[in-house]
């Protein structure tokens, strides 16, 4: 038998991994195993398969169906297209996307003109429906009847919003005044005693005054006479003289006055003194008189200068005369040239036939005159 050796095989003999191409282009590092001898392939060819973690990759423009979305953009893997990062693009929003402003209705009827901003890609709200405020210069309004309170106004009105009825002009009338409204004389009192039957006209819707208070001028007339004077002593009657229907007198209180309610009082001043007296008539008028009463107080006291005691009976007895208000001698002593004392009298009232002395002297006789 010709000489033969042992068959060498992959798992016998030596081997070697090889470059190769395996044609899938999903795979890199293509490599296989062939025995050294006749290089028959051991392992066949085959590479790493390629992701997206390993193989090469690129950017490509997409559509992620997202119309709120720009400038989509995935990752694909360069050997087969295979997606690596999906598409996706940047989200648009109200501050960065289109947005449109179209007419709404805010439910609120006191607003016109409503509005809201949307998001042109989807129409999502970015500012949400509202309208203007109506206000008395641009909405609708109505006059209408009120009552402002015043007793004194007519026709009271006033405007008002006609979506809320908000007051737009407040509640006024036409104010009434003494010349337009209702009045109505009532009595009153002026403040002035010298007039009666006072009276004013007043508004009868707040009782403010229109024409003041005032009376009829008092007609009443008095007299007391003009000043009088007396001797001291004596007395006086007053006597009032009026034209009036008398309802009361009042004199100023005086001592020396007999009443002070009386129409003729009696009066018995000691000095000088005057006498006031206001009186009242049937109307409440009053009216007012003086009258000063003098009193001359000096007393007339005659005494003579000299007696004949013949017994003629002319000028017989030294006496002293004197007017009536005098009503008594103090004391009464009689010097004769020499200084001595011929007759003396003490305390003596004054009568209408008042001797005093008929010149006989102390000593001759106990009298001491007659009928002293």
């Amino acid at each position: 038998m010709p000489g033969a050796g042992m068959v060498v095989d992959c798992s016998t003999g030596p081997i070697a991994v090889t470059a190769c191409n395996d044609g899938d282009a999903n795979t890199a590092n293509d490599e296989q195993t062939v025995l050294d001898c006749d290089g028959s392939v051991c392992i066949p060819c085959a590479g790493t398969p390629l992701d997206c973690a390993n193989g090469t990759t690129s950017v490509v423009a997409c559509d992620d169906g997202d119309p709120c979305t720009s400038s989509d953009e995935q990752t694909v893997l360069d050997a087969n297209g295979g997606i690596c990062t999906p598409c996706a693009g940047v989200v648009e929003d109200c501050s960065s996307g289109t947005t449109s402003t179209m007419a709404c209705e805010d439910g609120n009827v006191s607003t016109i003109n409503d509005e809201e901003t949307i998001l042109d890609c989807d129409g999502s709200i970015c500012i949400p429906c509202a309208g203007t405020q109506v206000q008395c210069s641009t909405g609708m309004t109505s006059v209408v009847a009120c009552d402002d309170g015043d007793s004194c106004t007519v026709g009271d009105q006033q405007t008002i919003l006609d979506v809320d009825g908000s007051v737009c002009i407040l509640c006024a009338g036409v104010l009434e005044d003494c010349s337009s409204s209702l009045t109505s004389v009532v009595a009153c009192d002026d403040g002035d005693s010298f007039t009666v039957n006072d009276e004013q006209t007043v508004l009868d819707c707040d009782g403010s005054i229109c024409i003041p208070c005032t009376g009829t001028p008092c007609r009443i007339e008095i007299n007391i006479g003009g000043d009088r004077t007396i001797l001291i002593g004596d007395s006086i009657e007053l006597n009032i003289t009026t034209n009036a229907v008398v309802d009361s007198v009042i004199w100023q209180e005086r001592p020396s006055l007999s009443c002070t309610d009386c129409i003729n009082p009696v009066a018995k001043p000691a000095m000088t003194t005057s006498y006031e007296v206001l009186l009242i008539d049937d109307q409440g008028c009053e009216v007012w008189d003086r009258i000063t009463i003098i009193v001359d107080r000096n007393r007339k006291v005659f005494i003579p200068t000299a007696f004949s005691p013949n017994g003629d009976g002319i000028n017989d007895v030294f006496s002293i005369q004197a007017r009536n208000n005098s009503t008594r001698v103090v004391a009464l002593r009689v010097h004769n040239r020499w200084g001595v004392e011929v007759f003396t009298r003490g305390a003596k009232a004054f009568g209408p036939t008042e001797r005093f002395w008929d010149v006989r002297l102390r000593g001759e006789d106990d009298a001491w005159g007659v009928d002293l």
